[in-house]
């Protein structure tokens, strides 16, 4: 008689096989676009200034918070209140390419790496 797996065993197998596979493809995916992530990290420092990432908080798929981070896309532009000014009127030209080319996301592999992201999915760690 052939035994079975539970499903908890399987959940934990798939689970790790997952996360390794999220692991694999994150280095690698930050090794091929690390020429992009550089020239990207430039023109933000160049057209936006200092810092030229941002971060987010976020609600991992169990309600965990984590610090998700993207490259700047907007200007720190304020009213005369010191409120920042409406997201349309602070994203600029570089921005709006910059987002189009997902190249504002480049970062979130290092949230992968981290195990806060998966590459497709929510995380499950």
């Amino acid at each position: 008689m052939k035994e079975t797996l539970s499903n908890t065993a399987l959940t934990r197998r798939y689970d790790l096989l997952k996360r390794a596979t999220d692991i694999l493809a994150a280095q690698a995916m930050l090794i091929v676009f690390l020429p992009i992530i550089a020239r990207t990290w430039l023109l933000v420092w160049s057209m936006l200034g200092s810092p030229t990432l941002f971060g987010q908080a976020r609600l991992d798929r169990d309600g965990k918070p984590f610090w998700l981070v993207e490259f700047r896309s907007m200007t720190k532009a304020c009213d005369t209140r010191g409120e920042p000014l409406p997201d349309a009127d602070r994203l600029t030209g570089f921005g709006r390419m910059q987002r189009a080319a997902s190249f504002d996301e480049l970062p979130q592999f290092w949230n992968i790496l981290k195990g806060e992201m998966n590459l497709v999915g929510p995380a499950r760690c």
